[in-house]
């Protein structure tokens, strides 16, 4: 595993703590990072908590600046 992934992820990590989120990779397989994510909660502002979606997006726009081999995005939210 690159250390440019770790580095994204743990970017992405600082984003979300303020309200209450997590996100932590599970793993790297081939083209495809895997990581799980817990949404927070923020009652002032409802839309500024990232979707699922809108994190696996975030990362592919990102991820090719650090490790361009990375070309899939996984989001668990268990």
């Amino acid at each position: 595993m690159s250390e440019g992934v770790r580095l994204v992820v743990e970017q992405f990590q600082e984003i979300v703590r303020p309200d209450g989120g997590s996100v932590e990779l599970l793993a790297v397989e081939g083209e495809t990072l895997r990581v799980a994510y817990r949404p927070g909660h923020n009652e002032q502002c409802a839309a500024c908590v990232i979707s699922a979606e809108n994190l696996r997006d975030m990362l592919l726009d990102v991820l090719p600046q650090h490790d361009p081999s990375i070309r899939r995005v996984e989001v668990s939210c268990p």
